[in-house]
């Protein structure tokens, strides 16, 4: 009870289903998502995965605040 499952391969990967790998920065400048392995996030990559998260977790009604 009060358990709520959070599938996080949608937040961390494409509309394709493909993880995410990065973009390009305002400079044109490439952005890495992934660290070298593929699989763990860079700093930029959580960014990115965090913010999805909280968006669902607001969907959901379940975040602490909605300031998003």
């Amino acid at each position: 009870d009060g358990i709520e499952w959070i599938d996080m391969f949608p937040l961390s990967s494409d509309a394709n289903g493909n993880w995410l790998k990065g973009t390009k920065d305002e400079r044109g400048a490439r952005v890495r998502y992934r660290r070298s392995d593929g699989i763990h996030l860079t700093p930029e990559g959580a960014v990115v995965v965090a913010d999805r998260v909280m968006r669902d977790l607001v969907q959901r009604g379940l975040a602490a605040c909605g300031r998003l």
